[in-house]
């Protein structure tokens, strides 16, 4: 096994792991930007998504837009006019490439991580990102395994610890598991020394746990292009039932105790929440 396998194995939901560049061809994800345009138009507007984003990071309040008030995107990229971040998802139901990469790049996690197998793997995607040069991806956290693939320019993505419950709130994560609140409003800057800084070139890829809150800046020489590989896997969703049932408890009025702190009572709520969720869908 590599120490890319090695380090995906031990890094797998507990934290980032940088990849050797020879672990999967990158070249293989198109690059194109009047090509990804033209693909991005004709997809569901529920599936494209673009921001003018904001230097700060305490501010959540992003300004979104539809993509049709951006008719001149690669020009806009290119030119590096403004701060605009676009985000786009599962792309690999619209085009074959995507669809054969996230194959073979499963394949390979398949390899290097034990506890990981295609029983366990409820749903994946490929998603894009393309922000001109210095927009930043606003503090946030997902749910997902996620593997970032830097295809063109580059970008600094700074990390946090996903067990950490002062950069990322109880409430906060059951509202991304209830309501997929992604945007935290918790950043301070007195965190960054929690922060693992992981730099991205043309060529590098990175492993970033679930629930891991972190933000990313695109560098100052050019567009950015990056991928993204998302598994849900079922300990994500786990976590995500318990939130969820947590985030229904503190409706009735009760405080349930935070994820972790009472394994045993933790692993009941999920089987209760999984075992409502089987019936509701069975017969309603």
């Amino acid at each position: 096994m590599s120490q890319t396998q090695n380090n995906l194995a031990e890094g797998w939901g507990s934290k980032p792991v940088t990849f050797s560049r020879d672990w999967m061809d990158l070249s293989l994800l198109p690059t194109n930007l009047t090509e990804i345009e033209k693909l991005l138009r004709q997809m569901p507007s529920s599936r494209v998504f673009v921001r003018i984003t904001s230097p700060d990071l305490a501010d959540s309040n992003i300004q979104r837009l539809a993509l049709e008030e951006v008719p001149n995107l690669v020009e806009v990229l290119e030119k590096g006019e403004g701060t605009i971040h676009l985000q786009a998802i599962q792309l690999d139901e619209y085009l074959d490439v995507y669809a054969a990469f996230k194959t073979a790049f499963i394949e390979k996690v398949a390899q290097a991580v034990p506890e990981f197998n295609h029983s366990k793997l409820i749903s994946s995607s490929v998603g894009l990102f393309i922000s001109t040069p210095g927009a930043t991806a606003p503090f946030h956290a997902d749910p997902e395994h996620n593997f970032l693939l830097q295809v063109s320019g580059d970008k600094t993505m700074h990390s946090f610890p996903p067990r950490d419950f002062e950069t990322f709130p109880t409430d906060a994560r059951e509202a991304l598991a209830a309501e997929k609140v992604s945007i935290l409003k918790t950043y301070q800057a007195k965190f960054e020394d929690r922060a693992t800084i992981l730099k991205l070139s043309e060529g590098d890829f990175i492993y970033h746990p679930p629930m891991s809150p972190h933000w990313v800046k695109t560098g100052s020489e050019g567009y950015g292009l990056s991928y993204t590989i998302s598994l849900v896997t079922e300990d994500v969703e786990q976590t995500l039932l318990l939130h969820k049932l947590n985030r229904k408890l503190r409706k009735f009025g009760i405080t349930p105790s935070q994820q972790g702190s009472h394994p045993f009572i933790d692993n009941i709520k999920i089987k209760s929440a999984d075992f409502s969720r089987k019936i509701k869908r069975k017969f309603f």
